[in-house]
This record gives structure tokens, sequence and C-alpha cells, in this order.
């Protein structure tokens, strides 16, 4: 099955989202903005049948998924780091 990937990176001090090596819209001012338009746009593609991803890119290069279509919450509460608490 075809699985779209959105992937949220930082460019030029600002947060845009990748389709296939291709900017997908446009920039953001924030991480937080740019997971969340990016998760809105990967719901769509869920909701019409494909399993649908975004993954972010950190500076040192590594990818970590940050919402899946089907397994994660929908897109502003995915998008809000979760703390955890101290021992």
């Amino acid at each position: 099955m075809h699985r779209p990937r959105y992937i949220v990176l930082s460019q030029d001090g600002e947060w845009r989202i990748l389709r296939r090596g291709r900017r997908h819209s446009a920039a953001y001012a924030t991480k937080t903005e740019a997971v969340v338009a990016a998760i809105g746009i990967a719901e769509k593609d869920g909701h019409a049948g494909e399993e649908a991803e975004v993954l972010v890119r950190h500076e040192d290069g590594r990818f970590l998924i940050a919402w899946m279509f089907g397994h994660d919450l929908h897109a502003w509460d995915a998008a809000e780091p979760m703390w955890m608490p101290s021992p």
C-alpha cells in the first residue's frame, strides 16, 4: 500500500513540510505549527485510504515518527510535547 510521508524539518530558520523531497506548503515559524499542519494534511490522506505518516528530521539527521494515521491522536494532541515526571 502507498504510504505518503510528510517530513517536517528546519531550513533557514523556518520549519517546512516536504513530501517526496519537495516543499509541500508554506514555511512555519515553529516546529509545532509545522507538525500540526503536516498531520492535518496526512490525516486527509489517511481518510482517503492511504497509510500516511509524519516524520520530524532533527538537527543530528535522525528521523522520528511524529504521527501515523490510525495509530495516533489528532493533529494538535500529537504535536504537544509529552513531559515525563521526575523520578
